[in-house]
């Protein structure tokens, strides 16, 4: 699954690279974008997750393509957003967020209900959540965030320790 962050779509690929479908286009309604950025895939129940940055929402869609939710909205609240920049689903189904506006991380649901977040006051691996662009999750639970500020990934746990 790739974000076309220009065309405002999500484009689906076999393995070896052949094109299988595309969906979405400009807008801000269920399923339409405003400069996609970030997909994560959760392989275990067949989801894709969509970070619209523009939109400052996730949207969540089967493997092929149908809409089913959304969450979000501007803002710096729980569950809100300011450019959504990485995603990543972990093994268990939870949605992390890497909301670079913000300067920190939110944990959510598969169906996007708010868990918890980190900032760098609460994070305690003493690290920088400014301009972070990326996140993956290990199945030991690990996050690996990637940071332009400081040019490193940083790792931690989903308990915010190092």
């Amino acid at each position: 699954y790739v974000a076309g962050v220009g065309n405002n779509r999500i484009q689906k690929f076999t393995e070896d690279g052949k094109f299988i479908k595309s969906w979405g286009s400009f807008g801000t309604g269920p399923g339409k974008f405003y400069n996609p950025n970030r997909v994560a895939v959760d392989l275990k129940n067949d989801y894709v997750y969509v970070a619209d940055m523009g939109g400052d929402r996730i949207q969540k869609f089967t493997k092929d393509g149908k809409f089913i939710k959304s969450w979000g909205s501007t803002g710096s609240g729980d569950g809100q957003f300011k450019w959504p920049a990485g995603l990543t689903v972990d093994l268990s189904g939870n949605v992390y967020v890497v909301d670079g506006g913000n300067d920190r991380i939110q944990k959510f649901t598969g169906d996007g209900k708010f868990v918890t977040k980190w900032t760098n006051i609460e994070l305690t691996v003493g690290g920088n959540i400014h301009d972070a662009v990326g996140i993956e999750v290990d199945a030991s639970g690990n996050l690996y965030m990637t940071n332009r500020d400081n040019n490193r990934v940083e790792v931690f746990s989903a308990a915010g320790t190092k």
